[in-house]
C-alpha cells in the first residue's frame, strides 16, 4: 500500500485513501491447525505471533488477534492479555465460500 500511495502522490491524486496516517491498531492473523498433528508448526506460529505482538505493543500500537484454526483460538482465548478480535474454524476441507 505504501508503494501505491507514493505513486498516486506523484500523480497528484486527491483521495482520502492516499493519505498517510499514523498506525493506531494492527490486526495480527495467526493460522494454526485444528489438531496437534502438525509437529511443531502450531507452537512455532503461536510463538512468532506472541513475539510480533510484543514488538508492536512496544511501539505503542494496539494489537488485535484474529485466529484461523482451533489450536490458536484456544491458546489466545485462555490468555486475557491478548485481544482476540475474531476466530475462524475451517475444518478439514474448507469450501471456496469459507476462503
Amino acid at each position: 500500500m505504501y508503494g501505491v500511495n507514493q505513486r498516486l502522490r506523484a500523480e497528484d491524486v486527491d483521495s482520502p485513501l492516499t493519505q498517510i496516517r499514523p498506525v493506531k491498531t494492527v490486526a495480527v492473523v495467526a493460522v494454526t491447525g485444528d489438531r496437534g498433528l502438525c509437529g511443531g508448526y502450531n507452537n512455532y506460529v503461536i510463538k512468532k505471533t506472541e513475539e510480533r505482538i510484543k514488538e508492536l505493543q512496544a511501539m505503542g500500537i494496539k494489537v488485535r488477534v484474529v485466529t484461523v484454526g482451533t489450536k490458536g483460538t484456544v491458546y489466545f482465548r485462555r490468555r486475557p492479555q491478548y485481544e482476540l478480535a475474531n476466530s475462524f474454524s475451517l475444518g478439514q476441507s474448507p469450501s471456496t465460500k469459507d476462503a
